[in-house]
């Protein structure tokens, strides 16, 4: 489609490289009409998903100034400077699930589940295949279930109550979704050579 004009909470947004697709089941149950990824509405913004306080707020800050709002907002919180994976557009860093390599992992507010490449854990003894999820298209995806895992990230340690095992993920080897992101704060630049800091409990 191109650039197109968005109105979010009263200010106007010109989103670049907007793709159409035919709208997904799942899209159309929900009343979802589109997806826009926070870090493209305003480039030269901080787009920080406060998943604490369910809000979306952008900043105008160099790191510094980025860092003691943060710290100020949620001191509870341990506060992590993640460098980013190079060449992605999605929040791509590095992590791991204990004991293993660290690998490229996405941050996915979307997703449900925390997932990881079954390869990547060898030794891991997981439960039976089931069904964990369904795509936008509405197919489903199969995996199985390690419990009380944690990962990895900077240095902090991370629970993840259960991690599902995948064949393959696209783009990554850990998959961390809202089982996970849940409670936390990330801030994230459209400028890919900006860190990701990321909120955990301490």
């Amino acid at each position: 489609i191109g650039e197109v004009s968005a109105e979010i909470a009263g200010q106007s947004f010109s989103l670049r490289n907007v793709v159409g697709i035919p709208a997904p089941p799942p899209f159309t149950r929900g009343g979802i009409g589109g997806i826009i990824s926070p870090q493209h509405l305003r480039p030269s913004t901080w787009a920080v998903l406060d998943l604490a306080g369910e809000r979306l707020i952008l900043l105008e800050a160099d790191e510094a100034d980025l860092s003691a709002w943060l710290t100020a907002r949620a001191p509870q919180l341990k506060l992590l400077r993640l460098d980013r994976a190079p060449g992605e557009e999605t929040i791509m860093v590095h992590a791991a699930i204990e004991p293993f390599e660290r690998v490229v992992t996405m941050l996915d507010s979307g997703g449900k589940g925390t997932e990881m490449v079954a390869r990547l854990g060898p030794g891991l003894v997981p439960g039976p295949p089931r069904v964990t999820g369904h795509g936008v298209g509405g197919s489903a995806s199969y995996g199985s279930d390690v419990p009380d895992r944690v990962l990895l990230v900077g240095d902090a340690r991370v629970p993840v109550p259960r991690l599902i095992l995948r064949d393959e993920l696209d783009g990554c080897g850990i998959l961390v979704a809202m089982d996970v992101m849940r409670g936390t704060v990330i801030a994230v630049n459209g400028d890919q050579s900006q860190p990701v800091f990321w909120m955990v409990p301490g």
